[in-house]
């Protein structure tokens, strides 16, 4: 795989508007259930749905659901998504860095 192919492959992965930020505030907290994601981002329902699922198909995220009234599903970061978090808060860093110029 060319490295061209490795970097859209990324992107496409975690290059939207918002999984970045999802990473992050999983990786805060540890789990969190959809409302608190939905809080910690600022996100729409339908959005928020639609990037949790796609991160859980990418193996970003683990989605466990309980079998309790009301229904309990909770999301949590895998080894991928873990190892995924320092590059992101140093392309933060980056950009911080590159605003101040």
């Amino acid at each position: 795989m060319k490295t061209d192919d490795s970097l859209q492959q990324a992107l496409s992965i975690v290059g939207d508007k918002w999984s970045m930020q999802i990473i992050l505030h999983i990786h805060e907290n540890k789990t969190m259930r959809f409302g608190e994601c939905q809080q910690a981002n600022g996100i729409n329902t339908k959005t928020l749905s639609q990037r949790l699922n796609s991160l859980n198909e990418d193996g970003i995220v683990t989605k466990t659901e309980y079998k309790e009234y009301p229904p309990r599903v909770e999301y949590e970061l895998t080894d991928q998504g873990k190892q995924i978090v320092p590059i992101i808060l140093q392309l933060s860093k980056w950009a911080k860095n590159i605003r101040k110029k």
